[in-house]
């Protein structure tokens, strides 16, 4: 049977569904034939509007009868005491009876159909919980990641657009679920133990050459909600904006924090931070250790503007062993006893750090509540070595909107940074930056696809402070599924 051959009867039977496509937007109609007419005086006397895929009615495709019956089935239900004229009743009645067998051949297997479906949610829903109450019994929660991202750093981006390299990352989590008075944490990520900014692999690798390193291994006593001590190898709390540490390392050691809340209405946290660590664990040079202290304020002003400040100190000794052990290795073209970023701090002629390094860091910032979903950040952190006299400094500025708290929701932002040589130790510095001696401006962007799925870019074009070359242009594409 062909739709243009009944088209006098069931024309107005397809208004019944979307309300995106009417009459005038049938592209494969001539708007001359008697079919187009009635479609169009349909449409506006009973302002309806018609559901056909890329705006075409396809008037010649065959359509069968029980594709007929459903129709009539669905204005039978839902359009009928919008029918006021007649002889459109007439066409209506003639229908149902025309069609009567197969519509009721149809209703038992809509029914059965929708039994089906509420079948599987019943189902997904049963799981779901079965699902919870094992986590619920668990004195532990799991948690982990698995990334994929494109790389490309090239001085020519237009040559070397797509001639970057697949990665890939992993992790695995274990914490416990009460940290009263005891508390742990375990991860384990993609990477070695030297790999100290980087837990990014290159794909064709990730398989068959990559190990598993123990990141975290801590344990975590809080006797109260004023004081907390944590013992082993744990999340750096230090790095405000990963020119001093970069965001993926951790450090091992011992922590210890002390916190007041609501001391004000506006004055919510003021907290006290201090950190005895290995920063380099090395058997042939020795350990490079880091003494840290760190203060921090969180204030809210009525809920539409909150202010963070920070204001840390942290003193190096030992650092000349991590000089040393990179020295060596690299004479002896070994392996990098620290792989990851590039040595770009100034080194005497015995390869020793010029410097020594004792960092005073300031850092703040404050977010304006514009939207619940539109965030508007603005944030600032500045370095400064004590210890030199000259390229002893650096600073970044940044700005983003949005947040990824649910799905659909994105973020774009903004970085500058200027962080010259002997500002920190460049072999922890922000692997994007990927060392010290660097001028950069960096754009993000990401989104949320799905509730454990982020898409994020950032672009990132630098170059040396000291030299003035050329810029090197540094794209990254993360997708990351969390679990």
């Amino acid at each position: 049977m062909k739709k243009s051959l009944i088209i006098s009867l069931i024309s107005f039977m397809f208004t019944a569904f979307a309300p995106n496509v009417y009459a005038e937007d049938f592209i494969d109609l001539d708007k001359n034939t008697s079919t187009y007419q009635i479609l169009e005086n349909l449409s506006k006397k009973y302002n309806f509007s018609f559901d056909f895929p890329d705006s075409k009615f396809k008037g010649e495709r065959t359509i069968t009868r029980y594709e007929i019956a459903k129709i009539i089935l669905d204005i039978l239900s839902s359009v009928d005491n919008r029918i006021d004229d007649e002889s459109d009743k007439h066409i209506l009645d003639q229908l149902a009876n025309d069609f009567y067998l197969e519509i009721d051949a149809i209703k038992p297997k809509l029914d059965e159909i929708e039994n089906q479906v509420d079948m599987l949610e019943t189902n997904t829903e049963k799981q779901s919980a079965d699902l919870k109450r094992l986590s619920d019994l668990l004195p532990f929660s799991l948690s982990g990641d698995l990334g994929l991202r494109y790389q490309m750093i090239t001085k020519d981006i237009g040559k070397d657009i797509f001639n970057g390299t697949p990665q890939v990352r992993t992790s695995l989590s274990i914490n416990s679920k009460d940290n009263n008075p005891i508390g742990y944490g375990v991860r384990l990520v993609s990477g070695g133990v030297n790999r100290t900014t980087l837990t990014w692999w290159k794909m064709a690798d990730f398989f068959g050459k990559v190990p598993l390193n123990f990141d975290k291994f801590f344990v975590k006593y809080k006797p109260n909600n004023n004081f907390d001590f944590t013992l082993g190898r744990f999340s750096n709390p230090f790095g405000n904006s990963d020119m001093y540490f970069d965001d993926e390392m951790t450090q091992q050691g011992a922590l210890q924090v002390f916190k007041c809340n609501d001391l004000a209405p506006f004055l919510k946290e003021l907290s006290f931070t201090a950190g005895e660590v290995v920063v380099n664990m090395d058997k042939d040079f020795g350990n490079t250790f880091s003494l840290n202290g760190l203060a921090e304020a969180k204030m809210n002003f009525d809920d539409f503007f909150t202010l963070n400040v920070k204001g840390g100190y942290y003193h190096y000794i030992g650092e000349n062993n991590i000089a040393q052990a990179n020295k060596i290795a690299k004479e002896k073209s070994l392996e990098a006893k620290l792989s990851g970023n590039t040595n770009t701090n100034t080194l005497d002629e015995a390869g020793n750090f010029k410097s020594q390094f004792r960092i005073a860091d300031i850092f703040a910032k404050g977010v304006f509540k514009l939207h619940e979903n539109f965030p508007l950040s603005f944030s600032g952190n500045y370095l400064y070595n004590i210890t030199d006299s000259k390229d002893n400094q650096a600073f970044r500025l940044s700005a983003k909107i949005g947040t990824l708290k649910e799905v659909g929701n994105f973020f774009v932002g903004y970085d500058y940074t200027n962080l010259q040589a002997d500002a920190t130790i460049s072999f922890f510095t922000d692997n994007q930056l990927a060392g010290t001696d660097v001028n950069a401006h960096m754009a993000s962007a990401g989104v949320k696809l799905f509730p454990s799925t982020i898409l994020s870019t950032t672009f990132l074009a630098k170059n040396s402070i000291k030299k003035q070359d050329p810029l090197t242009y540094a794209l990254r594409v993360n997708l990351i599924q969390f679990f």
